[in-house]
């Protein structure tokens, strides 16, 4: 069995609970959703291709905006996702990198000290920012970039929050609700409950493939780590996309009766999502 990375854990935890969907903003005929990540390391690598995937949501254009102490951040992310250049504008300190025809996102990487000085100049052009997550490597530093934020950021739906080590890599929300803590060590029933999902798409997906796969032989496969992954962050986002279509349940029963009447309504629905 895929041990699941208890960060990774929290990261779903925070998006069910947070769902990027509640903090697009209105434009035009679509939605836009500006995502700022700030500091570095590990835990910045793996946020980057987390919320760029989960912010691909119906009719709405995504901006991420990484904030970096130096080169090798920004280096590393695109080492682990050379593909990124095929699907996202991407630039960095202002040169061009990447300029697909139909971008599914875009991705600014910009060096920037990690200090609140600094931060506050860089806030001061990026106010539209909506959801907001620090992870520097330091705990302190964390609270500190992370209050600044709270403070420089224009009030309303908007999100910050901060990875906290001692947390067990957990976060610490600091907007829209202070003190709000996301992960850690309560996650057994939460898992189990994204495990069932995780293995229904799984269970469905292989038997419309091969209709001869045992059940002992699916469930072997989804143990595989790449394929209990992939399919506990499909769960997570299958969640987003119907928020997007206006249905909030977590019975799946309830949401596929709700989202085949939404279908019913509008049928480009599924090419869109």
């Amino acid at each position: 069995m895929y041990i699941f990375d208890p960060f990774r854990l929290s990261c779903c935890r925070l998006l069910e609970q947070h769902p990027l969907c509640s903090y697009r903003r209105a434009d035009q005929s679509e939605h836009a959703l500006s995502i700022l990540l700030i500091g570095n390391g590990a835990r910045m690598e793996t946020l980057v291709p987390t919320l760029l995937t989960h912010g691909q949501l119906l009719d709405t254009k995504l901006r991420m905006t990484v904030l970096h102490a130096g080169t090798a951040t920004a280096e590393n992310l695109l080492k682990r996702g050379p593909a990124l250049k095929d699907f996202v504008r991407i630039t960095r300190d202002g040169s061009l990198l990447s300029d697909p025809s139909e971008p599914l996102a875009e991705l600014q990487l910009c060096r920037c000290a990690m200090t609140s000085e600094r931060l506050r100049e860089k806030l001061s052009v990026l106010g539209d920012a909506a959801y907001v997550i620090i992870s520097t490597g330091n705990d302190e530093k964390n609270l500190t970039l992370s209050r600044t934020c709270a403070e420089m950021l224009p009030q309303g739906r908007r999100l910050v929050a901060c990875v906290q080590k001692s947390l067990n890599h957990g976060f610490e929300v600091l907007a829209p609700e202070p003190m709000q803590i996301i992960g850690g060590r309560q996650d057994d029933i939460y898992l189990s409950r994204l495990e069932q999902i995780a293995y229904n798409l799984h269970y469905i997906y292989v038997k419309t493939a091969n209709d001869r796969q045992s059940p002992q032989r699916i469930r072997q496969d989804f143990e595989k780590s790449y394929n209990y992954l992939s399919n506990l962050e499909a769960a997570l986002h299958i969640r987003s996309k119907l928020l997007c279509c206006g249905i909030d349940t977590r019975d799946p029963a309830e949401s596929a009766a709700a989202f085949a009447a939404f279908m019913q309504q509008e049928a480009s629905i599924v090419k869109r999502l």
